[in-house]
């Protein structure tokens, strides 16, 4: 081979080299925007699910707990004095004087 050829075969090769470089930033710059979207999505449907449960805790949203319970009166909400005793209609108080 002579040596026109050879510079000839060492630009091809490099225009090969640049070009095969070019394709792998290009594929990684795809491959980064395609991670972000994704991550984008994930966020907004566990935000529009967190939204549509009105933000209640996992243990609220159990058959039982829409079971449990019952309505209390309001007994009261004023401060006694320290070391008096006072007495709760229910147990755990659910308001009353303290």
């Amino acid at each position: 081979m002579g040596r026109k050829q050879r510079i000839k075969e060492a630009r091809r090769q490099e225009r090969e080299r640049a070009e095969a470089e070019r394709r792998a930033q290009r594929r990684k710059a795809q491959q980064q925007v395609l991670v972000g979207a994704a991550g984008l999505v994930v966020v907004a449907v566990l935000g529009v699910v967190f939204a549509l449960r009105g933000g209640e805790s996992t243990r609220s949203a159990t058959p039982t707990a829409a079971l449990a319970g019952r309505k209390m009166p309001i007994e009261g909400r004023r401060h006694v004095s320290e070391g008096m005793r006072v007495v709760y209609r229910s147990s755990p108080p659910t308001s009353g004087d303290h």
